[in-house]
């Protein structure tokens, strides 16, 4: 095993982060775990800007490619000489999320034929609904195609892996479910007291509810509210709304400010648009981690109804209107017996559940199968 050269494929941001602990251990999926025991691992991130004759080409390819299907292709961001190069000494190759893995069809490919493994987490690859036909016949086509390619799908939504099941049964020994975690150690509750009616809300992914986030913010003047986001504009108007335009891509905040700011506040909020993929688990689970009560949409993505339980370790929003989520924040912010079991119980969940150090055992286990 400990010969095995294993490549990581990631969007952005992580080669520079590897080493910092201003950053938890959240988004590199046992990379670091992999290092630490002294496995050859290569990064591999997506470029952006490649300039050359190929990536132009390609481009052209990706726009067609995510016009027919709309399925998320950008090998002109992750095909180059440089990055074939290190997949011909491949034995494992792991793809963080389902944009990486129909980004790196041709290596997937190259690694079938050499008889190599692949590991794609995804969330968010099976679509509850196309544009038309067209784009229905292709993503179910270009997905298929990339569930035969891989050794094994790790959908971070049980109920994603249902339907991907479902829709996929000669494969279904290839797909399993595993959450997604968070380094407990770094996002770890202490004792400072934190005052009622400050609402924090993170995220910048397509699935959040945007102009829901506005609307509650704009409404709730009572509630000192931070929102950390780059997809949010001009809400300079309204003095309780603090907006902060960052990304975990950009170096503006480091995980360690993002604690203090989940440290200050009393409630984490996060509206959703209804999808399978399973947003905003992130965020809620480092929230949890700390102690501070979560209060969510529900939506088909929703990650695991086992264990997060409304009422006892999360508060589920069931209707995503503005008056609903109004009244369900007031309620509940006027609620010191349930903000406590909620802050309490979401702790010892994420601790038992979520911890990222069961991330590297997982994938050790889809290795050696």
């Amino acid at each position: 095993m400990e010969n095995l050269k294993i490549t990581y494929l990631f969007i952005a941001g992580r080669k520079n982060r590897i080493d910092n602990s201003n950053y938890a251990n959240d988004f590199f999926y046992g990379c670091r775990d992999f290092l630490k025991n002294s496995y050859d691992v290569n990064i591999i991130e997506m470029n952006f800007r490649q300039k050359n004759l190929n990536a132009k080409l390609l481009r052209f390819v990706d726009k067609v490619l995510r016009k027919i299907s709309d399925c998320s292709f950008f090998l002109a961001s992750l095909i180059s000489k440089k990055n074939f190069k290190i997949i011909k000494k491949t034995d494992v190759l792991i793809a963080t999320n389902d944009r990486l893995g129909f980004s790196a069809i041709p290596y997937l490919i190259y690694l079938k034929v050499k008889n190599k493994k692949s590991i794609i987490f995804a969330m968010g690859l099976i679509k509850l609904k196309n544009r038309n036909f067209l784009t229905k016949f292709f993503n179910r086509l270009f997905t298929k195609f990339l569930i035969y390619l891989s050794n094994n799908i790790v959908f971070l939504s049980n109920n994603e892996l249902k339907e991907a099941e479902f829709r996929f049964k000669k494969y279904s020994e290839k797909l399993t479910y595993f959450p997604f975690c968070v380094d407990v150690e770094f996002w770890s509750k202490n004792d400072k007291n934190t005052q009622n009616n400050k609402l924090l809300f993170i995220g910048n992914d397509s699935n959040r509810d945007y102009e829901l986030v506005k609307n509650i913010s704009k409404h709730l003047k009572d509630y000192k509210t931070v929102l950390i986001t780059s997809q949010i504009n001009n809400l300079e108007h309204f003095d309780n709304v603090k907006l902060i335009k960052s990304s975990w891509q950009s170096d503006k905040y480091t995980d360690f400010d993002l604690k203090n700011f989940y440290q200050d506040a009393s409630l984490v909020f996060l509206p959703l648009k209804n999808s399978l993929q399973p947003s905003g688990q992130s965020v809620a689970l480092q929230a949890m981690s700390m102690g501070v009560p979560v209060i969510i949409s529900k939506t088909d993505g929703f990650w695991d109804h086992e264990n997060l339980i409304h009422k006892k370790n999360i508060y589920v929003v069931d209707e995503n209107s503005l008056e609903n989520w109004l009244s369900k924040i007031e309620k509940l912010s006027n609620d010191n017996e349930l903000l406590a079991r909620l802050a309490d119980e979401g702790r010892k969940i994420v601790n038992e559940k979520y911890n990222s150090k069961s991330i590297y055992s997982m994938i050790i286990e889809l290795i050696n199968k």
